[in-house]
């Protein structure tokens, strides 16, 4: 195995252009597969993961590894919800009232703050969303729930250990903490290191939804850039 010590930083970030234009074609597959089941949900997560991933190649150009490591925990959240929903359509469902809840407790958090402005008014426009969202929640029974959280999505998929073992790993990154202000870090091998993670979960979440979608290309293999020992 290559180690990232062998590799330039720009020789990573450069790889990234194969999964990212593998995960672009994925989505104008979804965009025109009609008969896939509400293709408006895997639509928008292979968005964000390519937004993500996009985001990661940029940080790692900048060394911005608060930046860098905040969007490698997205992905790796990602790799979880994609699983949960590509095991089944109950699952699908599920996460799609989960959205529901979760927007409406945004647009009611923001409601109440823009009332105690003077002169508040209701927006149509709000409302109506509003309505829609409730009316969504009630038809997947979850009106009155709370949200799923990643946590509970990598539980339902059987890989609790690896959620609770990474996840406060990466979130150390993304806060100015004591160590990360005072410490001795060598940003350009962090950043090497964490865009190889970046890496590793795009393309797990890449194959799951190209299995799921019927879309015959596949990421292949990681380059060897892109799985590199750490050491």
């Amino acid at each position: 195995m290559v180690r990232l010590s062998n590799l330039s930083l720009e020789d990573l970030v450069q790889d990234t252009e194969r999964l990212l234009t593998c995960l672009k074609a994925l989505l104008a597959h979804i965009d025109k597969c009609q008969q896939l089941s509400q293709a408006r949900v895997f639509h928008d997560i292979t968005g964000y993961l390519i937004g993500q991933f996009e985001k990661c190649a940029e940080a790692a150009r900048r060394l911005d590894v608060t930046t860098l490591a905040s969007a490698t925990r997205n992905l790796f959240e990602c790799t979880f919800i994609v699983e949960y929903i590509c095991a089944s359509k109950a699952n699908l469902n599920r996460f799609q009232g989960d959205s529901a809840v979760d927007e409406l407790e945004l647009l009611d958090k923001l409601e109440a703050l823009e009332k105690r402005q003077p002169g508040y008014s209701p927006s149509p426009g709000v409302q109506a969303r509003k309505a829609q969202r409730v009316a969504e929640a009630a038809a997947h029974k979850l009106t009155g729930s709370r949200p799923l959280q990643p946590r509970h999505y990598a539980k339902a998929v059987g890989r609790a250990a690896e959620y609770d073992e990474l996840y406060r790993f990466y979130s150390k990154f993304t806060h100015a903490t004591a160590w990360i202000i005072q410490g001795g870090c060598r940003w350009d091998e962090l950043a090497k290191f964490l865009l190889c993670r970046a890496s590793l979960y795009a393309a797990e979440c890449s194959r799951r939804l190209m299995q799921h979608t019927g879309f015959a290309q596949g990421p292949g293999p990681l380059s060897p850039t892109l799985t590199a020992s750490p050491s």
